[in-house]
């Protein structure tokens, strides 16, 4: 097997559209996409006045998928696609305010805030992506991967960190078992039929009400549209 590392930073949408080019260029075929990553306590604005974690956890992903979705649904004739979108649980807390739905967070309940919008956001995009693709052999899922121990939270101001230490590390597990959920909606044929589902530790999870309006999907995908520039 081979691995090829590239670069891609989600924040920058040229970044995004160069990557998208690079692997429509370069791959034969997109079989699974893991929008995988996630920030919090990133304080300022992108090169285009968004917040910059709501860019990172929520409109990078979605212009890159956006971008390499006519590859996946020309692929799907013949060979499935799965598109994976890491969320958490902190969705539960999260909402999307149309008057302000990114923002430069201040303080630690701002900043939390904003890590759990950008969360409900995956949980709407995946549904909405799934209703969107319903004549092609493309998959999606929403994942929460449990509490890791990864690097996410080291950038936490000092005088939060400890706290942040403290309060989470009863729950945290190893960045192995933290990828089991994410490999069983990859490769799990008995997954398919719950596409635009949300799963933890291997299961489906029934979502919360606010997670789940028809009309909320629709109307945040044509606002990332029009900020990710493809409206």
């Amino acid at each position: 097997m081979q691995v090829a590392v590239m670069q891609l930073d989600l924040e920058d949408f040229n970044s995004v559209h160069e990557f998208a080019e690079e692997i429509i260029a370069k791959e034969d075929h997109v079989d699974f996409l893991v929008n995988n990553a996630g920030s919090l306590f990133i304080k300022g604005l992108t090169a285009d006045g968004f917040g910059r974690v709501f860019t990172i956890n929520h409109l990078g992903h979605f212009l890159l998928t956006n971008l390499l979705l006519d590859k996946m649904k020309k692929q799907s004739a013949t060979r499935p696609v799965r598109i994976i979108n890491l969320s958490s649980v902190l969705y539960k807390f999260g909402s999307l305010d149309w008057e302000n739905l990114h923002y430069d967070p201040q303080g630690y309940m701002e900043n939390f805030k904003a890590y759990c919008d950008s969360k409900l956001a995956n949980i709407y995009f995946t549904s909405e992506l799934d209703r969107r693709l319903k004549n092609f052999n493309i998959s999606t899922f929403a994942v929460h991967p449990g509490n890791v121990a990864s690097d996410i939270g080291f950038n936490i101001v000092q005088i939060y960190y400890p706290l942040y230490k403290i309060i989470s590390f009863p729950f945290l597990r190893d960045m192995f078992y933290g990828s089991q959920t994410q490999m069983y909606t990859m490769l799990d044929d008995g997954v398919v039929g719950n596409s635009g589902k949300y799963f933890t530790d291997c299961q489906m999870e029934e979502l919360w009400t606010h997670a789940t309006n028809i009309t909320t999907g629709e109307e945040l995908w044509d606002r990332s549209m029009q900020m990710v520039g493809l409206a």
